[in-house]
């Protein structure tokens, strides 16, 4: 018996659990807020666990995915961290450190969704369908959109990020509540002529400069002919919880940078206009399943971008996801599938959210083992990805089978 499955949501998770289902030979569609696939974005880093599920999806995603990285194919993305500011023990643009990465490679999120988008057959798509509530019908999963319309599946993986409607049907607790982080961020991308004083002689490394409760990351994309700048602040408290999005200014932004080195202050000066986001997380949801219905990306596990790992994770969740329903012969064994999906990823998935948060107090000299010790500081930046990068897609998957093999046994 084929199971029938719905992806609610066509953003990256989304779309990459498709190309998995599609794979595995999965039913499948995919219903999709928005008229059109979002196709916009800054600058993304794929780290090695990210690269290890892409090649365990799709190997041909991998490749087509090569043409469009900042590096070469045999070049290592390092991450070189660098004071941004004056302090009492040093001086702007002092290096404090260099990451070797091993792996990682940049590209533009509009790249990975050309690349991504190639892989899935259109007619799987259905567009304009914003799901607004679900119910349990018999064995069926009853999908209800704004339009009016209605859907039903065996099932319902949403994607639907952080706002999830399908994660507040899972959960229904104050624990699927998204968690303002005290972080704010400014996004934009600058011409790498522009940022020539700031980035050195090495265009290919991502570039991040550190300071008192802020820092800017600097990811080469296009071939390294532009960067995606990111500026990361701090905010006491956020009190719009519908909105967490602001118009600002370049005024603004001129204003949170204002006590950084001059060289970035140009810089910025080319970013123009920028909005205000605020960074919200989910530490503390309490399962990615229920029935028939789970939740991947961020839906189930957003995160603060301070390890660069947002997608990777959710990369990692469609590879266990995809596996685990290809080896259910029916609906029974498919809820089986998810149950063990959540006790598969769900721990790994909420401590990257933990040392997401910690790695940024830790760029901003606010983690209070860190602050303005520099040893420390080395210390907590070298060894903050490494339990991340080692993710063994083959070996998970395996694990993951042995799990459901023996809750079905």
């Amino acid at each position: 018996m084929a199971i029938d499955i719905a992806i609610v949501g066509a953003g990256i998770a989304g779309s990459m659990l498709a190309i998995a289902c599609q794979k595995a030979n999965l039913n499948y569609r995919v219903y999709e807020s928005g008229p059109k696939i979002w196709q916009h974005g800054s600058g993304i880093g794929f780290q090695p666990n990210a690269i290890s599920a892409i090649k365990a999806i799709e190997p041909q995603l991998a490749v087509a995915l090569e043409k469009f990285y900042s590096q070469q194919p045999d070049q290592k993305a390092d991450i070189l961290y660098t004071h941004g500011q004056d302090g009492d023990k040093w001086k702007a643009f002092e290096d404090i450190m260099v990451l070797h990465t091993d792996g990682v490679k940049t590209i533009a999120r509009s790249d990975i969704m050309d690349c991504m988008l190639q892989f899935i057959s259109e007619e799987r798509f259905h567009f304009n369908k914003h799901l607004t509530s679900l119910e349990e019908v018999g064995d069926k999963v009853k999908i209800h959109f704004k339009d009016g319309t209605t859907a039903e599946h065996d099932i319902v993986i949403g994607t639907d990020g952080v706002h999830s409607h399908t994660r507040q049907w899972i959960c229904n607790d104050e624990d699927s509540i998204p968690r303002f982080t005290g972080k704010v961020v400014h996004r934009t991308v600058i011409k790498a002529d522009d940022c020539r004083d700031v980035v050195g002689n090495d265009p290919g490394a991502l570039r991040t400069f550190v300071g008192y409760h802020g820092h800017i990351l600097l990811i080469p994309i296009n071939h390294s002919t532009e960067y995606s700048v990111t500026c990361f602040g701090s905010r006491e408290q956020w009190t719009d919880d519908r909105h967490w999005q602001i118009a600002a200014t370049d005024v603004d932004l001129a204003k949170d940078y204002r006590t950084w080195d001059p060289r970035l202050q140009k810089m910025l000066d080319k970013a123009g206009q920028t909005d205000v986001w605020a960074i919200f997380d989910l530490p503390y949801v309490t399962r990615f399943a229920r029935g028939g219905v789970a939740v991947s990306g961020d839906a189930a596990h957003a995160s603060s971008p301070f390890q660069g790992n947002g997608a990777a994770i959710a990369f990692e969740d469609a590879c266990i996801l995809a596996t685990l329903l290809a080896h259910a012969s029916n609906v029974r064994e498919a809820k089986v599938a998810l149950q063990v999906y959540d006790g598969v990823r769900r721990p790994r998935a909420q401590k990257q959210i933990q040392t997401a948060l910690e790695t940024g107090l830790t760029m901003e000299f606010e983690h209070h083992m860190a602050l303005d010790n520099l040893e420390a500081f080395k210390r907590r930046m070298s060894s903050t990805n490494k339990w991340l990068w080692s993710f063994d897609a083959a070996k998970e998957m395996k694990r993951a089978l042995d799990i459901m093999d023996t809750r079905l046994a």
